[in-house]
């Protein structure tokens, strides 16, 4: 009786980490996606490009839009 007692009891535990297990992974599936998602809406606004020399103002200009996309 008491083996299937603790029987039961581990079956649920696993089950529990499994259920995490899989939670887990499927909120860092939908982060990477909303990363993907930003970085692509960030290159359809086809951000500055630099030339040889740098200008301070676009540089500052560009690290904005970085933020606003990737919330850094």
């Amino acid at each position: 009786m008491t083996n299937n007692r603790r029987n039961n009891e581990l079956t649920k535990v696993i089950q529990a980490i499994r259920d995490m297990t899989t939670t887990l992974l499927r909120n860092q599936r939908l982060k990477e996606l909303t990363e993907v998602q930003s970085f692509i809406k960030f290159k359809r606004n086809k951000p500055s490009q630099f030339s040889k020399c740098y200008n301070s103002k676009e540089v500052k200009l560009w690290i904005k839009e970085m933020e606003k996309y990737f919330k850094l």
